[in-house]
C-alpha cells in the first residue's frame, strides 16, 4: 500500500513554530567547538595517562588510535557546523512556505469561501443564478490550487 502524504491540518499550520531550527543551530554553534577541544585534549591526555610520559607498542597503539578516532570524529563534529549554518534558512523556507499558504487561505475566505481542516474549499454564498454558480466554483478551484 503506497503512503499517503500527511500534511498539517489547518488548524496546526496556523500555529506553527519553527523557532526550534535557530535553537538547534544556537546548541550545535556551542557544542561543537567544546567538543573538538575536548576530544583534542583526549587524544593528547593518551600520551600522558596520569601525568606520566608513555612509552613502547601499547602506548605507539592507543596514540595511534586516539589520533584516528579524532579525524573519525572530527568529520560528523564538522557536519555540526554545516548543519548549524543551514538552520536559519530551513527556518526562513518553512515560514515563508507557511505564510503563503495561510495567505492564500486568508484570500480565499475574504472571498467569502470557507476553508477546511483538510484544505478543502467550500463556497458560503448561495447563488442565485447558475453563471454565478459557476463563477463562484471556479474561483474555489483556483483558491484551493493556491491552496
Amino acid at each position: 500500500m503506497p503512503a499517503t502524504p500527511r500534511w498539517p491540518t489547518l488548524s496546526q499550520l496556523r500555529v506553527s513554530d519553527y523557532s526550534y531550527f535557530g535553537q538547534l543551530g544556537s546548541y550545535l554553534q556551542t557544542i561543537s567547538p567544546k567538543a573538538q577541544s575536548s576530544l583534542e585534549e583526549l587524544a593528547n591526555d593518551v600520551t600522558r595517562p596520569g601525568g606520566a610520559h608513555w612509552e613502547g607498542a601499547a602506548a605507539d597503539a592507543a596514540i595511534a588510535q586516539a589520533q584516528a578516532d579524532v579525524v573519525t570524529a572530527r568529520t560528523v563534529m564538522w557536519s555540526w557546523d554545516d548543519v548549524a549554518a543551514s538552520t536559519q534558512r530551513w527556518q526562513e523556507q518553512l515560514e515563508a512556505g507557511t505564510r503563503t499558504a495561510l495567505d492564500a487561505v486568508d484570500d480565499a475566505e475574504a472571498d467569502g469561501f470557507e476553508v477546511g481542516e483538510d484544505y478543502s474549499v467550500t463556497d458560503t454564498y448561495e447563488a442565485e443564478t447558475e453563471e454565478e454558480y459557476d463563477e463562484r466554483l471556479e474561483e474555489a478551484e483556483v483558491h484551493a490550487g493556491l491552496i
